[in-house]
């Protein structure tokens, strides 16, 4: 996969399952040594965040630390369940009135919180020519064609609209004459592996390993190819 620079890898960090599959081990807890610039934040109940803090002073809070590090680009989960912040954020409520949102700020719309379910409707682009955003719920190999047409044409008719210009470095692509875009992938590029363990009673002592699956890695990557040389996206920029 290392000729595909135009793909970004994630590492998940949770306190309470590090170590776990998916999850970093404490040895993986400085990320900026590894080089990760770009931070997402999930504040959503299903990442087991205290959903009390999701308001006008947590945006606050996140701001401020945005503000402190215009170096690294930070993530902002959007969706209803998030929206206390982003919209904080948007009005300049997060921190002194006024204020605009941190150019260092990106938006990821995953109405699905993490379940995997497709959107009905893809939204629009946030407001604001250059601001970064990608997709996410529901999508892998098996959604990945018949996705990628949609979220391109809301990019083409955003820019119809004069809502932005595009703007380099997506990580899926961008729409044909639209704003870039990236998508966002995770359980649809897993396997479960099942090793044979050697119990007396067949499959008793067998486990099961939630497995990063390189094959679906690839079959994603090649439907994107795919749909560039179809005309429906503009060939991704390297990350």
């Amino acid at each position: 996969l290392h000729s595909y620079n135009y793909i970004e890898w994630g590492v998940l960090f949770r306190d309470e399952l590090q170590g776990t599959p998916r999850y970093a081990s404490q040895a993986l807890r400085r990320p900026e040594q590894y080089g990760f610039k770009r931070f997402q934040v999930n504040a959503t109940a299903a990442n087991n965040v205290d959903m009390g803090g999701v308001n006008k002073e947590g945006a606050a809070r996140l701001r401020s630390v945005m503000v402190a590090l215009p170096h690294v680009e930070f993530i902002l989960q959007r969706n209803e369940e998030t929206k206390p912040l982003w919209q904080a954020l948007e009005s300049g409520e997060g921190g002194e009135l006024g204020l605009p949102l941190p150019p260092n700020v990106s938006f990821l719309f995953d109405e699905s919180k993490g379940t995997g379910v497709v959107a009905a409707e893809w939204p629009s682009p946030p407001p604001g020519v250059g601001r970064f955003f990608g997709y996410a719920g529901g999508l892998g190999p098996t959604t990945l064609e018949a996705q990628l047409p949609r979220m391109a044409a809301r990019m083409s008719e955003s820019s119809k609209q004069g809502e932005g210009e595009v703007r380099g470095n997506g990580d899926s692509g961008a729409g044909a004459t639209g704003r870039d875009f990236w998508v966002d992938m995770e359980s649809s590029l897993r396997t479960i592996v099942v090793e044979t363990g050697s119990g007396e009673e067949e499959g008793s002592n067998n486990t099961r390993r939630d497995t990063f699956d390189v094959c679906k890695c690839v079959a994603a990557v090649r439907i994107v190819e795919a749909a560039a040389r179809a005309g429906v996206l503009a060939m991704p920029a390297a990350r």
